[in-house]
């Protein structure tokens, strides 16, 4: 389902809570349109950069990208996405193997394809 820019947001989005993040930033659904568009522009590649970085062993690197991801998407009021990203982070710091990390991004990134589908809608 495509909305149009007049009705600027739907009632609701799976992987968003759109109700809350507005009560907790105090900005209207016209002025949060732009931020959520600009989050999936810019993420849209993030579960195949963060496969990059685990497979290229550069778990520095993973975890950073895990914590910034966590942040933005928590800023817009995503619901799964920044603990997938948090559980990322934990098995990290915990030493962690490869295949329990990697299974992670693999939930961490259909967290995330759930949240960008629905920002698609937007577009």
């Amino acid at each position: 389902m495509k909305i149009s820019e007049d009705q600027a947001l739907p009632p609701q989005l799976p992987g968003i809570d759109l109700a809350e993040t507005m009560e907790r930033t105090g900005i209207s659904a016209e002025m949060l349109r732009p931020i959520l568009l600009k989050f999936a522009i810019k993420n849209r590649a993030k579960a195949a950069e963060m496969a990059a970085l685990l497979s290229k062993g550069d778990l520095q690197g993973l975890r950073m990208a895990a914590h910034t991801l966590k942040g933005a998407s928590a800023s817009i009021g995503a619901t799964a996405v920044p603990q997938a990203c948090l559980a990322v982070e934990k098995a990290i710091a915990q030493g962690k193997g490869g295949k329990e990390i990697k299974g992670l991004l693999h939930e961490l990134a259909g967290a995330l394809a759930v949240l960008l589908r629905s920002l698609a809608a937007l577009q």
